[in-house]
């Protein structure tokens, strides 16, 4: 059975945040009605805004921060839960902090009313009823999430493209971030936990590939190939080629170099 920790409270205006914390095996979950202020996400701020959802799993570090220079009242509801490892494969919940704001009007108001009616039965002392909304909600969670999920894949296709098409110019997390209009860092993480690797990684694989092809040509010098994969030095160049096929770009296109006639006679 799933077991209920602790259902927190709604925080009002005299609300001005908390220390940065984290917690052991407990998913800590804040939803913001309204307010404003900034989250801190493990390693990066997010912006506390209207009906937007922090879920934070466990060893995950987060803070809190009140605007000090707005008088807008900062009214939220705080979760912390712990689930039995059988109950949470139900679920899909996050490995990485996550802020979602909510923009879709039946989705917040969902969530509205889950938190609600949680909070309510526990006051009330109800634990059937707190558990009957918190998987409400858990379920809600779940539809957000695979809705989350299939509009940051549909971004890193359009990263992927991005890479694809510019690889022979300089990148960088920023350029990335503004081209999808995501946080760098948090789009980096959400990158190599939908994908599995490193942005730079599927770009530097990319350049190898296309530095393979380029080699085949022997009018072109390792330098000139150098500069048409991106890369401005060729020792560094040869660095990465070197570690991505075991060889060095001079060897590796020794290699390619077609056997001569005398030798192909040998052959016979």
């Amino acid at each position: 059975m799933m077991k209920l920790v602790h259902v927190a409270e709604i925080r009002g205006e005299n609300w001005t945040g908390f220390d940065l914390h984290y917690h052991s095996d407990i998913w800590q979950i804040d939803f913001y009605l309204k307010g404003k202020g900034r989250y801190l996400l493990d390693d990066h701020w997010e912006r506390i805004e209207k009906n937007c959802l922090f879920i934070i799993p466990p060893y995950k570090r987060h803070k809190a921060e009140k605007d000090f220079d707005n008088r807008v009242f900062m009214n939220n509801y705080s979760m912390k839960i712990v689930f039995d490892e059988n109950e949470v494969k139900k679920f899909l919940l996050p490995k990485i902090a996550l802020k979602i704001l909510l923009q879709n009007v039946k989705e917040s108001e969902k969530i509205k009313f889950c938190f609600k009616n949680i909070l309510g039965y526990y006051i009330l002392e109800r634990r059937n009823k707190v558990e009957k909304f918190l998987i409400l909600f858990l379920k809600t969670l779940t539809e957000i999430l695979k809705n989350l999920n299939n509009y940051q894949r549909d971004k890193i296709n359009h990263i992927n493209e991005l890479l694809e098409t510019n690889y022979d110019k300089k990148i960088t997390l920023s350029f990335i971030g503004q081209f999808v209009n995501l946080n760098p860092q948090y789009l980096c993480r959400r990158y190599k936990n939908l994908t599995g690797q490193n942005i730079f990684d599927y770009l530097n694989k990319i350049r190898m590939k296309k530095a393979n092809e380029f080699l085949k040509n022997q009018n072109l010098s390792i330098k000139e190939i150098a500069r048409l994969c991106g890369f401005k030095n060729v020792y560094y160049f040869t660095k990465k080629f070197k570690e991505y096929y075991k060889i060095t770009p001079g060897k590796y296109r020794k290699k390619l170099k077609p056997i001569s006639s005398s030798k192909a006679l040998c052959l016979f």
